[in-house]
């Protein structure tokens, strides 16, 4: 009897311990003072290929005194994947850290929001770099003021001093390989996306509206950024991003455009072995295509073709594969000539505002939200388009979050006529799926009929031009 208890008893340890093997285990644990209350916390994953959102709710720990938040998850719903991830609570962003799959994670947060890694894989690492981009990088205005000469002394002092923060932090300690590449890449990857940011909003800041040129002088200083080719690396989509300017600067040298085209991109492509990182591009020139074109183009028309054919050959049954074919689909119900999706929604004083109502003008929708500062500086812009086009269109702006208070005190300073309506939770979701709102800001310009005229537009001044364009034609 005594050998079948302990048989029973070994068989469920092992149980046990396959299934720890097999999840992932989050404790977070804040003060219990007011300010940290009423949490609603989340795991926030964007997909570094088309920036689709995934979320991990957070369960209160009802057994503990402490205000302790857990969150267990099985591998495979992390595609047993390194990521980085965002901790959010109540939406808004507080840190970022690095998952690794079957790891055991605690933290600890202080009244002013600082955070203790007590226990993980890499806690160390994590403790030493999880607010380095929220610190230096989250407010690129910062940099706008510089000259080019002051701006690359600051992003030398600025990269040196984060890795020298870490390097000392982990002196005496063999820091874990991946977070160590990760953390050396995302640094570089950062200086560059700081750059290329500079080079539109130096100029905007000195009242100008084009994007500067690097001097010669200072072209060495651009960080070259490697290709990592390893499955197990923690890819975002920033990398991706940035990776695609050297595929062009290597496959098309001679190209004047800013922005790599999805050509070189893919030529660069198919000399990589197959790997994550291939497969990963893949779906991100998809979804590129997919966002900033209406496949227009017989060489765009080509490269999805051939890409679908290389991921349907590897990838069939993988949820990647799927969502990006879906994508695609949904892509060409919003092309040129289309019926734009009818909505009906209400404003603040209760009125119905339907798309369909609104016909017999052209109507410019507006897609924006709160937190994302272009937008915000963009509204003024519209006065003016009111008055060049007066009648003949209607402005139309709807705004997805998140902050109701902050739209408020903004209509309270917008002077505009254009109709402005903020959705809730569900319109947002309704909104985001009909019209494949996937970046911000995002403009629809449609027709007199309801029709879509293109989707191609992305500044107020952008879609200045597309109108006058569209009147002296008529």
């Amino acid at each position: 009897m005594k050998k079948n208890i302990s048989l029973v008893c070994l068989s469920f340890i092992f149980s046990l311990s396959a299934f720890a093997q097999d999840s992932t285990f989050i404790k977070i644990t804040f003060p219990q003072s007011e300010d940290w209350s009423e949490n609603k916390l989340t795991l926030n994953y964007a997909h570094p290929s088309f920036m689709r959102a995934i979320y991990v709710a957070f369960e209160k720990d009802t057994t503990a005194n402490e205000n302790t938040f857990i969150a267990k998850f099985n591998n495979s719903e992390l595609d047993n994947e390194v990521r980085q991830h965002i901790i959010e609570k109540d939406e808004e962003r507080l840190f970022q850290i690095i998952v690794f799959p079957s790891d055991s994670m605690e933290l600890l947060v202080a009244e002013n929001g600082e955070v203790t890694f007590l226990k993980g894989k890499t806690s160390k690492e994590n403790q030493l770099t999880y607010n380095y981009w929220f610190d230096n990088f989250d407010d690129l205005n910062s940099f706008a003021k510089y000259d080019w000469e002051e701006f690359f002394d600051k992003l030398d002092s600025l990269e040196n001093a984060l890795i020298s923060s870490y390097e000392i932090g982990m002196k005496g300690q063999k820091p874990n390989e991946i977070y160590d590449l990760y953390f050396r890449t995302s640094v570089k990857t950062a200086i560059f996306h700081t750059i290329l940011t500079y080079k539109y909003l130096r100029p905007a800041y000195l009242g100008n509206d084009d994007y500067l040129k690097i001097p010669k002088e200072y072209e060495s200083k651009v960080p070259v950024i490697d290709i990592i080719t390893r499955n197990d690396y923690p890819y975002i989509n920033l990398y991706l991003s940035h990776i695609s300017y050297f595929f062009d600067r290597t496959n098309c040298p001679n190209t004047t455009s800013f922005y790599p085209s999805n050509k070189c991109k893919y030529d660069f492509l198919q000399t990589l072995p197959k790997c994550r990182l291939r497969k990963l591009m893949n779906l991100f020139i998809l979804n590129s295509i997919s966002i900033n074109s209406e496949l227009e183009s017989e060489q765009e028309k080509e490269i999805v073709k051939n890409i679908l054919a290389e991921l349907e050959a590897d990838y069939s049954n993988d949820k990647d594969f799927l969502d990006i074919k879906q994508l695609i689909q949904k892509n060409e119900k919003l092309k040129s000539g289309q019926p734009a999706p009818n909505f009906a929604l209400q404003n603040e004083e209760e009125e119905l505002i339907t798309l369909s109502s609104l016909k017999g003008k052209y109507v410019l929708i507006h897609f924006w939200a709160t937190w994302h500062q272009p937008d915000v500086e963009a509204i003024p812009q519209f006065l003016e388009l009111e008055k060049i086009f007066q009648d003949k269109v209607e402005f139309l702006h709807l705004c997805l979050g998140n902050d109701k208070e902050t739209w408020n005190i903004l209509q309270a300073q917008d002077s505009s006529k254009g109709t402005h309506v903020f959705l809730n939770d569900i319109q947002i979701k309704i909104i985001k799926i009909m019209y494949d709102i996937r970046h911000y800001p995002n403009y629809f310009l449609i027709d007199k009929e309801g029709k879509i005229v293109t989707k191609e537009v992305y500044s107020p001044k952008e879609a200045q031009e597309k109108l006058e364009k569209i009147f002296e034609e008529e």
